[in-house]
């Protein structure tokens, strides 16, 4: 049986990685600087601007990664972001604690939370902030950006008063 051949949206949501993390590994495959490399083609859709990646070249990048290498400490499923807690319907995504300064959750929620406010401000769309992010993290990252939008909303109606 023939190996698969996956688009790069396909290949970061088979790894859990954003696309973004996926079009680095091609640029490192093309300049001859990942080991292993990915195997590649272009895509005949999209005027060939697209990318394929077979299933089995993307899954060892993935394994030799420097994040697959790193341990995990357990957390706790109910840190919270800040003063806020995540919506009880926002579940805990499986990220631990891989650094060596001693993130927390309560940390990486609270930095998605300042990236995405940031983002706001600068009036990026949900589209483009959501490409940023792993699939498994939209739904606490869409809360952080409707809560960003209702504060920069508020700050905006005390400015015309």
């Amino acid at each position: 049986m023939a190996e698969k051949w996956v688009t790069v949206k396909e290949a970061s949501e088979i790894v859990g990685r954003s696309p973004h993390t996926v079009y680095n590994w091609i640029v490192r495959t093309r300049k001859g600087e990942a080991k292993p490399p990915l195997v590649m083609r272009r895509s005949d859709k999209e005027g060939g601007k697209g990318w394929l990646i077979l299933v089995g070249s993307l899954l060892e990048v993935e394994e030799g990664s420097p994040r697959a290498a790193r341990p995990r400490a357990p957390q706790p499923d109910n840190e919270v972001t800040d003063n806020k807690p995540l919506p009880k319907n926002i579940p805990f995504n499986g990220a631990r604690s891989c650094f060596s300064g001693g993130d927390t959750m309560k940390r990486v929620h609270a930095d998605r939370r300042k990236w995405v406010r940031r983002w706001v401000v600068e009036g990026k769309s949900l589209f483009k902030v959501l490409a940023v992010f792993s699939s498994e993290l939209h739904e606490e990252v869409e809360w952080h950006y409707q809560q960003a939008l209702a504060e920069k909303r508020a700050e905006k109606r005390e400015e015309e008063e």
